[in-house]
């Protein structure tokens, strides 16, 4: 069990007229020249000043890429796990699962690999990344489920994976989530659970439908 198994307990119209259209190419070369001359017939605290503004009105021109970082490509397995720990949800959501072994082994199965995931984020550049903060929450999210609760859906998720049996409180845990989801499906545990993995996803840059 990892570290977040033990520490997780309980988140412009000015018109044009008068005015002379130049060619952007022109424009530029016009620029570029005004600044050469400007160079050569500046003092060495001018020039600096003059490179210092060329560069920045440079620079301003292209998109700032480091303010929407695009999720490494060595951690797509990740968005896997969450895409499919996802789907499972939204399969409960529309079908009482609770009781059949193959959903809830791949529930179990798949909520291990999502806190190996998020441990190994812990410790790595990502730590930082929108994905490690969201995943984080949800996994707290599911280790409180109930609130109050003695042994939580987190526990039954993190304990049950490679058993041949399936405890009667987690099949209750399971089946009550879906029927609170089918009685208020916008306001239910699983829409919320749902929505936050969807974001998940998107802070990554996946497309969800």
């Amino acid at each position: 069990m990892g570290d977040l198994d033990k520490n997780i307990n309980r988140k412009d119209d000015l018109s044009s007229y008068g005015k002379i259209t130049v060619n952007p190419i022109e424009k530029d070369k016009k620029e570029e020249g005004a600044t050469y001359a400007s160079l050569q017939n500046a003092t060495k605290p001018q020039v600096f000043a003059t490179l210092a503004a060329f560069l920045k009105k440079m620079l301003t021109a292209f998109p700032n890429k480091g303010k929407d970082p695009v999720f490494p490509t060595d951690q797509q397995h990740l968005l896997k796990h969450v895409l499919a720990f996802r789907q499972l949800l939204l399969t409960l959501s529309k079908e009482d699962r609770s009781h059949n072994p193959d959903f809830t082994q791949q529930l179990s199965e798949l909520w291990h690999n999502l806190l190996e995931d998020c441990n190994s984020l812990a410790t790595s550049p990502l730590a930082s990344h929108p994905v490690f903060d969201k995943l984080k929450f949800f996994i707290l999210q599911v280790q409180r489920f109930p609130l109050g609760a003695d042994h939580t859906l987190g526990f039954y998720l993190s304990n049950y994976a490679g058993q041949e049996w399936i405890p009667f409180p987690f099949m209750q845990l399971l089946q009550g989530l879906h029927e609170e989801h089918q009685a208020s499906p916008t306001v239910s545990v699983l829409h919320n659970w749902l929505s936050l993995l969807s974001e998940t996803l998107r802070s990554a840059g996946f497309k969800i439908t």
